[in-house]
């Protein structure tokens, strides 16, 4: 079963099962995350909760671990959806993600930004020390369907799926300039940006799966960005 905003339900519907509550019907937007979007989502969840004999799988952040965001309403909100699982679900699987790239052209995502900035033409600063995490939505099912069905009987557990190396912003323009043949004006500062978090999971799921990491971040620009070459 899945509980689906349509931007991910695509992909979801291709390991849906009887076994699952595939929770993917939260707060779109992490920078306008409104009272009335919180409490939408946890009534939401309350109710799939009750429904007996299936696994909750919530998806949830990695932002969380970014201590300048604590205060901030999103990673607030996720980390009480967490709570509530963890107190009110027997039985749940908590999946914290980032920086997820599929068919949905959300102008709000890091790539997406850099995309449009880049087709337009329009300088920005690029923080020479920021980097970001990137996986394929395709991965990120492949990679959960994989777990499921090998740790289909461990409960109660937040894991991390992500991709096991993560990128500068320098690269991700690097790449984008390769394989779309432009040049992009921007200032680079001497500023930091990254995270740490737990990859041990992601490693061995890659490795499971076979997924190469030598050209992957080349690889998800030209699945989802090259045929607008021509621009």
């Amino acid at each position: 079963m899945i509980v689906w905003n349509w931007l991910i339900w695509k992909a979801l519907k291709k390991i849906d099962s009887d076994e699952y509550i595939f929770f993917a019907s939260g707060v779109s937007d992490s920078k306008h995350c409104t009272e009335v979007d919180c409490t939408r989502e946890i009534n939401l969840l309350r109710e799939y909760i009750k429904i007996p004999n299936k696994k909750i799988i919530y998806f949830s952040s990695c932002s969380i671990y970014d201590i300048s965001l604590s205060e901030e309403a999103y990673i607030q909100h996720k980390l009480n959806i967490e709570s509530i699982i963890q107190k009110e679900s027997s039985n749940y699987l908590i999946v914290r993600i980032w920086n997820i790239v599929w068919e949905w052209w959300n102008p709000r995502t890091i790539i997406n930004f850099l995309y449009n900035s880049i087709i337009a033409q329009k300088s920005i600063e690029i923080w020479g020390w920021a980097k970001r995490n990137i996986l394929d939505v395709d991965h990120l099912i492949q990679m959960l369907d994989f777990y499921l069905k090998d740790n289909n009987k461990i409960e109660n557990k937040i894991i991390n799926i992500n991709n096991p190396n993560s990128y500068s912003i320098l690269e991700v323009v690097k790449s984008f300039e390769k394989q779309l043949w432009k040049q992009w004006k921007y200032i680079i500062k001497n500023k930091w940006d990254w995270i740490d978090f737990n990859t041990e999971i992601s490693k061995s799921l890659f490795n499971s799966l076979s997924i190469d990491t030598e050209i992957y971040l080349d690889n998800i620009i030209k699945k989802y960005y090259l045929w607008n070459k021509q621009l």
